[in-house]
């Protein structure tokens, strides 16, 4: 073992962890830190966790008596498990949050936190089903009371989401000349308190394509049958066909065409037939870049995809920018973003390859920023109806010896389809347009102790009747790992929201004390 390898060692927690090995191989050679990381790590984990944290929480120029002092206490214990082996792979992390509030009588509120992505394996190289599941907080409209991600705030335009999406399926080859899959797919989507977003998905597709993957030229064929049912509002069926001819000059590009015809009531209560086409290209010179652009015309016009990534041993890119209905996602009652973890999953993938490594890597890092790894580039919004979103994304990071800079920037724009107005009651029924910026800056001060600066704005246009809104947020945290287990962190913010209806500022003091088992 190298001599850098060792001096890396030396200023890492009592513990090899993850994350120290990851740093090591970020500044002194990959190879000896994977295998390191390899031997030390198990294929399976189960780690306990618990927070308890107490705050005060200042209100001011609130227009509906909420304004003065209180405080808060918050107890969160939680549940980590990781698989890399065996027939069940995959990772789960759930955290309930428990809060005490002064000013207030009664008992706790609760709220939940789950992200879940779990691949099970019924029969080798065969069928397969993949589970995913996320519980979390969103504001029920763009146009209420807008609060920060890790928000103490009592905030009725806030509720509890929950997605989750079980889909069964089954691969193979037919003798050589085709290979087929059959994937069916369940989902449901809902938001605490907020029945009117409730909604649930199923669809079932099949395909053959030709074999392999080296082929110039190849083809496709596929059916896909959907079904959306939102709890006030009309369900929402489609049917369709697609035939697809591919062309891969070289092994890392590959283009395609599409055409088809579907079937569905989106837009005609009593159904349409629409003639569909489309195209793109993939390209991966390497696996740190990846460009993908894909456009098509569906039943609600032009639709498109353009993806880009790009990850160097310090940085990581992406630029997103899609349009499609959210009928097609399976999970319309939130649109979802983009959250810190997945940015940083893919920023280690250089120095962790393997992604069970890789996910507690990253929680380790960013628990040792004081970062919440759920925090997303958009908020989401909650839908009730069939609507046409169109989200763009930039996202970028550096991970330097002791400095981390981060930068989220996101436009949202989400509009009901027309025949979705008609259905009752519709959370938004106006065009929904939104945008935001995050940007900090973490500093490992010691090996054990970071402090982090982080500032975010998010603002709501205007729309009809609906008047907009602005959020302003700064935060200064410090995290030190004070044992093996145990960290202690001290974080201030100060939040503006400005609104004609319900504007407030406020001003937070927390302290936080976290344990792994």
């Amino acid at each position: 073992m190298s001599r850098q390898l060792l001096a890396c060692r030396s200023i890492a927690l009592p513990r090899v962890s993850t994350l120290a090995l990851a740093a090591c191989s970020l500044c002194h050679g990959q190879v000896q830190a994977q295998e390191l990381a390899t031997t030390l790590q198990p294929t399976s984990r189960l780690v306990p966790t618990l927070s308890v944290s107490e705050s005060y929480l200042r209100t001011t120029n609130s227009t509906d008596g909420r304004d003065g002092g209180e405080f808060i206490t918050r107890v969160s214990p939680g549940l980590s498990w990781t698989s890399r082996s065996g027939r069940v792979q995959g990772s789960v992390n759930y955290v309930m949050d428990a809060s005490v509030y002064s000013r207030r009588g009664g008992g706790a509120d609760i709220s939940n936190n789950l992200a879940a992505n779990v691949k099970a394996t019924l029969i080798d190289q065969r069928a397969f089903v993949d589970v995913q599941a996320n519980v979390g907080q969103t504001s029920v409209s763009a146009y209420g009371r807008q609060s920060g991600t890790d928000t103490f705030q009592v905030n009725a335009n806030r509720a509890e989401y929950s997605n989750v999406q079980v889909s069964p399926y089954v691969l193979g080859s037919l003798g050589g000349l085709a290979d087929y899959a059959v994937r069916l797919s369940g989902a449901a989507s809902s938001a605490r308190g907020y029945s009117a977003s409730n909604t649930t998905n199923w669809s079932a597709l099949a395909s053959l394509r030709s074999p392999g993957t080296q082929r110039v030229v190849g083809w496709g064929l596929s059916v896909q049958s959907s079904r959306t049912d939102y709890q006030f509002g009309r369900a929402i069926a489609t049917e369709r066909a697609i035939a697809e001819l591919n062309v891969k000059p070289w092994s890392d590009l590959l283009a395609f065409a599409t055409a088809g015809q579907e079937h569905t009531n989106a837009l005609d209560f009593n159904g349409r037939s629409y003639n569909t086409v489309g195209g793109g290209l993939r390209w991966t010179p390497s696996v740190r870049t990846n460009l993908g652009i894909e456009a098509d015309r569906r039943y609600y016009g032009a639709g498109h995809r353009l993806i880009f990534e790009h990850r160097t041993p310090q940085t990581v890119w992406r630029y997103l920018d899609a349009q499609d209905s959210t009928e097609n996602t399976g999970l319309t009652a939130l649109t979802p973003g983009f959250t810190l973890y997945q940015l940083y999953f893919q920023q280690f993938a250089s120095t962790v390859p393997d992604p069970i490594q890789r996910e507690q890597a990253v929680r380790d890092f960013l628990r040792l920023l004081g970062r919440n790894p759920n925090e997303v580039v958009s908020p989401g919004t909650l839908v009730s109806a069939a609507s046409l979103q169109r989200r763009q994304e930039l996202s970028a990071a550096w991970v330097g010896r002791r400095t981390t800079l981060n930068l989220q920037a996101y436009v949202l724009d989400v509009r009901p389809l027309a025949s979705a107005l008609a259905a009752a009651p519709v959370l938004e029924a106006t065009r929904v347009r939104q945008n935001g910026l995050t940007a900090s800056v973490s500093y490992r001060l010691t090996p054990q102790t970071s402090a982090t600066v982080t500032g975010s704005r998010q603002v709501t246009p205007s729309s009809g009747l609906r008047i907009g809104n602005r959020l302003h947020t700064v935060s200064l945290g410090v995290t030190t790992q004070v044992t093996r287990q145990a960290s202690f962190g001290l974080n201030a913010r100060y939040a503006d929201f400005s609104s004609s209806t319900d504007p407030y500022r406020e001003a937070l003091a927390t302290a936080t004390l976290s344990f792994r088992f």
